[in-house]
C-alpha cells in the first residue's frame, strides 16, 4: 500500500509521531511518503499527491490545524480515486474525535498509534474485525455498513 502522510510545519515542530510511523509501515512492507503543505499552492500540492498516487493519506493534526486539514483533505480526496483512504491522528483526534463525522474522513487513532496501526492494517487486508482494532474509531465501507435498519447504507463508526 502506498501511504502519504500530509504535514504543514507552520510551527517549526519536528513531527517524530510521523517519523516513528513511517519506519513502522515501511518495515510492514508499504511505501511511505510525505507531502509538506509549507510553501505550496492547492494546485502544487495536489499535483505532488497526485504524482504519488496513495491509496492512503493520512494526517497528524494538532487542534490549530484541524480546519485547514480538513480543507485539504476534502481537496485531495475529490481529486484522487474512491478507494483512497483518509486516516487522522494526533492530539486533535484523541480529544475531538467528532470530526469521524466529516465525510471525507475514514479513520481516526486516538492516543498511541504504533500498535494500533498495525492492527488497523490487519483490517483492511481481511485479517482483524474492526471492533478489535485499540484506538481506533472505523468508518465502515457502505457495504459493510448495509444492514436492518440501516437499509440506505450510511457508513457505521465503530468505536474502538
Amino acid at each position: 500500500m502506498r501511504i502519504l502522510f500530509i504535514v504543514h510545519s507552520i510551527f517549526g515542530w519536528e513531527r517524530t509521531g510521523i517519523m516513528i510511523l513511517a519506519s513502522l509501515l515501511k518495515e510492514m512492507g508499504h511505501e511511505v511518503g510525505v507531502v509538506n503543505l509549507q510553501s505550496k499552492s492547492p494546485e502544487q500540492y495536489t499535483q505532488a499527491v497526485l504524482e504519488f498516487a496513495p491509496d492512503m493519506l493520512a494526517y497528524n493534526a494538532m487542534t490549530p490545524e484541524i480546519d485547514h486539514y480538513l480543507d485539504v483533505n476534502a481537496r485531495l480526496r475529490q481529486a484522487l480515486p474512491a478507494h483512497v483512504l483518509s486516516v487522522f491522528g494526533g492530539p486533535h483526534p484523541t480529544f475531538q474525535p467528532e470530526i469521524i463525522d466529516d465525510p471525507w474522513v475514514d479513520a481516526l487513532c486516538r492516543g498511541e498509534g504504533e500498535a494500533a496501526l498495525v492492527q488497523y492494517f490487519e483490517y483492511l487486508k481481511g485479517e482483524r474485525a474492526p471492533d478489535t482494532v485499540e484506538n481506533f474509531w472505523i468508518k465502515l465501507p457502505p457495504v459493510q455498513a448495509a444492514a436492518p435498519g440501516n437499509e440506505a447504507g450510511e457508513r457505521v463508526v465503530v468505536k474502538n
